[in-house]
């Protein structure tokens, strides 16, 4: 439910975040299929409770204060507040706009999941290096230099992406 609330925050729900939804419910839980419609529903039935424009977020931050509160886990998803709050994080950047008020929802969830801030911070600035390393190799392969020229500047990337996603594993662990 945390990231279909996080994917409806700015009002639009994108075919990119839904594929990140999907990817990721698949992953935390094998009854994902089944529930996917349930969630949506729950989720989209809170947010239509905002009577005006300005009280969107609102809404959508008490859904999410119910679920991370009220909402019992299914043994099936047992997933740590750090993975939760990593998971959340790849789905808000999964469109390459990291929106201020998605970062609003995701420094209450931190709060909300007692997550050291000094780890949120550094969580944020992982995956955004993450994305620059991505679109500097995307860059990399699409200049006219002979591959030659850049396969050791992309071995490089790919080192140092390996790297980080093994610190990240480590933090989340």
């Amino acid at each position: 439910m945390m990231m279909y609330y996080l994917i409806a925050l700015d009002g639009e729900v994108t075919e990119d975040e839904m594929k990140q939804f999907d990817e990721m419910g698949m992953a935390i839980d094998s009854l994902y299929p089944h529930m996917k419609q349930t969630f949506i529903s729950e989720c989209r039935k809170q947010i239509d409770k905002a009577i005006d424009p300005e009280d969107y977020y609102d809404v959508i931050q008490e859904g999410a204060d119910y679920a991370l509160t009220h909402i019992p886990r299914s043994k099936f998803s047992e997933i740590t507040p750090k993975l939760l709050l990593w998971n959340l994080l790849v789905i808000a950047q999964s469109d390459h706009e990291y929106a201020e008020i998605e970062r609003k929802f995701l420094k209450f969830t931190a709060r909300k999941l007692d997550i050291d801030k000094s780890v949120f911070l550094e969580m944020e600035q992982t995956i955004q290096t993450l994305q620059m390393l991505d679109a500097e190799m995307k860059w990399l392969k699409t200049t006219d230099r002979p591959y030659a020229v850049i396969e050791k500047m992309v071995k490089e990337l790919e080192e140092r992406q390996q790297i980080i996603r093994k610190s990240i594993a480590a933090l989340i662990a």
